[in-house]
């Protein structure tokens, strides 16, 4: 799979366009600036909205040709960005130090079928029941399935199956 996702960013241009995903941008609206850690985030165009309204911003991703383009992205915007390459399996315990987590486009079965992007092998896809599992010591405020129409870059169009997820520190 880090194959895939290596040639994916290896590919000229951004693959999920430059602008942050909307659901995130809504959210983002209103909540003071802090601390947010951005897993499996790819080229970084999320990471880097993020840093642009001032937010303190480290994210990572697996693949080792993923980091260029979003520290490209984020010199482009003038904004500071920790871009780190590892696996979930080696995230460092002090994960709990953030203020804000935010996972954008983690697989779900609903998505099996669909031709807008994702995974379409049902054993990598999240379910809600196994995100609120894995996220039990937070207070879960929103856990649900929508289909959305996606128009970010060239591999996020068209209807789409998504889990969105809202947890917070007790």
């Amino acid at each position: 799979m880090q194959d895939f996702w290596n040639e994916r960013y290896a590919e000229e241009g951004f693959s999920y366009g430059k602008e942050p995903n909307e659901f995130l941008k809504l959210r983002l609206r209103g909540l003071s600036a802090g601390k947010v850690l951005f897993p499996a985030e790819g080229e970084g165009r999320n990471a880097v909205y993020a840093a642009s309204l001032g937010w303190n911003t480290w994210a990572f991703d697996y693949s080792s040709s993923g980091r260029k383009k979003p520290m490209s992205l984020a010199s482009e915007r003038s904004v500071d960005l920790v871009y780190e390459n590892f696996s979930y399996q080696e995230l460092p315990n002090d994960w709990r130090d953030f203020d804000l987590i935010a996972l954008i486009y983690a697989h779900m079965p609903d998505q099996i079928g669909r031709s807008s992007g994702g995974s379409q092998n049902e054993s990598l896809l999240y379910t809600p029941e196994k995100l609120s599992s894995d996220f039990s010591a937070l207070t879960e405020e929103l856990c649900e399935t929508q289909v959305v129409h996606l128009a970010e870059g060239q591999y996020h169009k068209g209807e789409a199956a998504v889990i969105r997820y809202i947890g917070q520190k007790a």
